[in-house]
């Protein structure tokens, strides 16, 4: 008889214990992560899997799936700003090295009976979206307030702004009119700025999607916004709705450092901000893409198409390897090379580097999970054991010393300079064990 068992590995930055390793250490191989009251590098006892996993300049936050089906914060590394809510810094001191759990509903949150179901990350801020049946979803932040990043007016330049506190993002000047329930669809967060996708129920039976953002724009990533004298506003301090092609809803949205890439029913890409590093050259000729994502300057479009199959498109920054290609390649848009006899799962995009997880099934029944990885690598977050960047995929996972078994799936996250891998395997109860590793964003509360 075989059990699942999920087990989280992590390669990077580490100077805040953003990594759960155990140490302050930047790791340049993959070593396991550390939850508390469970030994490295298993899930706590409970635990489904990871639902999601974001990194912002020095913390992590993971949703952990429970066999109930709640979904339970966790969080590690840097809270001194509040960004891992208000009891972690009393709760952890100075043991920030491993994933604790994070407080929810929040000490005097209004909240009761809410779940977090989605999370997001900017460099010292991160947001929660809570939700609860039969009332509207709603935007919590934490954290630092440098860019407005907190989307609640400014707190940071009002002298107002406290570690131990939390907010809730107000949409009202967004949605306008008899909003009766709000929906949060989708976020998606840069170093300084947020996306969020709403659909809104109305009074009058209508529903209509918004976009809106809050954050740094001064390059244009929400959308046009300018002084009174006609300059390019540097930060806005609460949620400002962003221009799109209603005809066309948005599936998902991506965000880089200076620029936003949203995705499209239809299959298409647009995008708003910087295109100083061709981070959006080339976006309109991609068609059937299926997923988004965005390193700091650079964007990535997975699409699929019936005679080519699932290509990865990479355009922006090249400078440290962000493409996948050559050195000495066109840095225009194009699909990033993969073994021809490996499928392409998904892909993750930290603030340089990017993994992959293909699954490979030549000569065997079943699929053969592997993560690849290239781009920037000062920290060892592509999990090398140098530091040198990657220009062209390298196979990260497994590894010559892994552990081998059955493994029933892989996920992978990227942050800042870090990397996670989450493995799925097979284990048997009576004593032979296989491996599975997986890799591894106001509105009041219902009345």
């Amino acid at each position: 008889m075989a059990a699942l068992r999920t087990s989280l590995y992590a390669a990077g930055s580490n100077g805040k214990g953003q990594l759960a390793t155990g140490t302050l250490d930047d790791a340049h191989s993959l070593q396991p992560c550390n939850f508390s009251g469970s030994p490295p590098p298993s899930l706590p006892v409970g635990t489904i899997s990871i639902d999601s996993l974001v990194g912002g300049g020095n913390h992590t936050v993971a949703l952990l799936l429970r066999e109930d089906r709640r979904k339970e914060l966790w969080g590690c590394g840097d809270g001194s700003k509040g960004q891992l809510g208000p009891a972690y810094t009393a709760d952890a001191g100075a043991d920030t090295v491993f994933f604790r759990p994070v407080r929810f509903p929040l000490p005097g949150c209004r909240f009761e009976g809410f779940s977090v179901e989605k999370v997001a990350a900017c460099w010292e801020t991160t947001y929660l979206v809570v939700s609860k049946d039969g009332c509207s979803d709603a935007v919590i932040s934490m954290g630092g307030d440098d860019f407005g990043d907190l989307g609640v007016g400014g707190l940071r330049e009002k002298g107002m702004v406290r570690a131990n506190a939390f907010h809730v993002v107000d949409f009202t000047s967004v949605v306008a009119g008899d909003a009766r329930r709000i929906a949060v669809k989708d976020i998606a967060a840069g170093p300084h700025h947020v996306v969020v996708h709403l659909q809104v129920a109305y009074a009058d039976g209508s529903m209509r999607e918004h976009v809106t953002g809050w954050g740094a724009c001064r390059h244009g990533q929400l959308g046009p916004l300018e002084s009174p004298s006609r300059r390019p506003l540097a930060f806005v301090s609460a949620p400002h709705a962003i221009p799109f092609d209603a005809e066309d809803p948005i599936t998902a949205i991506g965000a880089g450092n200076q620029h936003t890439v949203l995705l499209h029913s239809s299959g298409r890409v647009s995008g708003l901000g910087s295109n100083k590093k061709h981070q959006l050259s080339g976006l309109s000729d991609v068609s059937n893409a299926r997923a988004i994502a965005c390193t700091w300057n650079g964007t990535y479009v997975l699409a699929e198409y019936a005679d080519a199959g699932t290509c990865l498109f990479s355009v922006g920054s090249a400078a440290k390897g962000q493409l996948g290609r050559p050195p000495e390649a066109d840095h225009a848009l194009a699909p990033v090379k993969f073994s021809s006899s490996s499928g392409l799962r998904h892909f993750a995009c930290g603030s340089e580097h990017v993994l992959a997880v293909v699954s490979n099934q030549e000569g065997s029944e079943e699929p053969q999970y592997e993560v690849w990885g290239w781009g920037w690598n000062e920290h060892g977050n592509l999990a090398t054991g140098s530091l040198e960047d990657v220009h062209t995929p390298i196979k990260v996972w497994p590894t010559s010393s892994a552990v081998h078994g059955h493994v029933d799936d892989i996920r992978a996250w990227a942050g800042c300079g870090s990397s996670w891998i989450a493995v799925r395997h097979r284990e048997e109860v009576r004593g032979t064990r296989g491996l599975w590793l997986e890799f591894s964003t106001s509105q009041a509360a219902c009345r």
